[in-house]
This record gives structure tokens, C-alpha cells and sequence, in this order.
């Protein structure tokens, strides 16, 4: 792309050419603002996931301590934790199986010119969420 960019800079005028640039810093600027806000509604939602696991594990727990059967709310805690985890696998490996894992070899391949078929679709991007928010959640310790 450096070739390509040298190669606009020698066609185009100065003021052309650094309109260009000013719209490519922007377009940036907007990735990192939309990435931005995407880490916050992951990180909210798998706030309240794990509040919601919690708060009903705790119930159980109140309800077992004075009887006895504390075993059946780690028992709980387990099932919850493994739900929301195949929850967020089943998500991945059956609508967007491209979603799986870190995503940048796909990204690094992507950029250097090797087409990968459904990588950088909205649909990736929204089962990438998902399957991030099922997983962590499924797993959060604290």
C-alpha cells in the first residue's frame, strides 16, 4: 500500500491528497471509537451475566445452608458456568464458525492480502460478541 500511496500522492494535487488523509485519520478514528464501544458492551453485559449467575447461586446457597445439600449449589454453579459456556460455543460453531478463536491470523492474512472467506462481515463481528460474552461470562471467577 505504500506503493499505492506514492503513486496517488504523485497523481493528485497536495490539497487532493491530503484530504485523503485527513479522511483515512478519521475513518481510524471512528474504528477505534466503534472498538471502544463494543469492549464496554461486552464488559457491561458480562457484568450483569455473571450478577445474575451469582445472585442465583447465592439464593441457593441461603436456602441450603441451615438444611444442608450445599453440594447441590456448587452443583449449580457448575452447570451454570458450563450452560453459559456451551451457549456461547454452540453460537460460534454453528452460525459463524469463522468467529472462533483470537481472530488475528485470520486479520493478519486478511491485511496482507490472503482472502478468507466471511471475516470481516458484521455477522462475524456480532457472533464474536456473543460467544466472548457467553464464554467469559461462563468463566468468570470473581
Amino acid at each position: 500500500t505504500l506503493f499505492r500511496s506514492m503513486e496517488e500522492e504523485r497523481r493528485i494535487n497536495h490539497a487532493t491528497f491530503r484530504t485523503v488523509e485527513i479522511q483515512r485519520w478519521v475513518i481510524c478514528g471512528f474504528i477505534g471509537i466503534i472498538t471502544g464501544l463494543i469492549a464496554c458492551f461486552i464488559n457491561i453485559v458480562v457484568e450483569q451475566l455473571a450478577g445474575i449467575k451469582y445472585q442465583i447461586v447465592k439464593d441457593n446457597i441461603d436456602k441450603f445452608t441451615n438444611t444442608g445439600g450445599l453440594s447441590f449449589s456448587l452443583l449449580l454453579w457448575a452447570v451454570l458456568n458450563s450452560a453459559l459456556v456451551v451457549i456461547g460455543s454452540i453460537i460460534v460453531a454453528y452460525i459463524e464458525p469463522v468467529a472462533a478463536g483470537s481472530g488475528i491470523p485470520q486479520i493478519k492474512c486478511f491485511l496482507n492480502g490472503v482472502k478468507i472467506p466471511h471475516v470481516v462481515r458484521l455477522k462475524t463481528l456480532v457472533v464474536k460478541v456473543f460467544g466472548v460474552i457467553f464464554s467469559v461470562a461462563g468463566d468468570r471467577k470473581s
